[in-house]
């Protein structure tokens, strides 16, 4: 956290020290705050601990603020590399991972797998880029 304060801070001195007329000055430190309110903010949201597919489909995705259902939104996968992306009921906000080989067994990749390729979730099934 104090890694992105401080680059932060030296992003916003440099554009103060910059050539550039006042307002794109602004404008710029304004997207400096922007990205660093925003890494701050996934900084500090609960890290995945575990995410279980239920019977009907739906997630339920334990972290250290506790028990949250999902919804699965989109999925990708590149070679052995699985992205998953899911809507929190209960919490406003959206939780995303990248589920690497070596982080679950061979069987539940695999099981993983043919189940994004058979129940896609409605919003992957529009999008071509998750296409098989």
């Amino acid at each position: 956290m104090a890694a992105v304060l401080a680059i932060s801070l030296l992003a916003l001195l440099a554009t103060a020290r910059c050539g550039l007329p006042p307002a794109p000055k602004v404008g710029l430190a304004l997207l400096v705050l922007i990205a660093c309110w925003r890494a701050t903010r996934q900084l500090r949201s609960p890290p995945l601990q575990r995410a279980q597919l239920q019977a009907d489909g739906s997630w339920l995705l334990l972290t250290a603020a506790g028990e949250c259902p999902a919804h699965l939104l989109e999925f990708s996968i590149l070679g052995k590399l699985i992205g998953l992306r899911w809507h929190l009921v209960d919490r406003r906000g959206r939780l995303s991972l990248l589920l690497w080989p070596d982080s679950v067994s061979t069987e539940a990749q695999r099981r993983l797998r043919i189940w994004l390729h058979s129940a896609r979730p409605p919003a992957a099934a529009n999008d071509p880029r998750s296409a098989p």
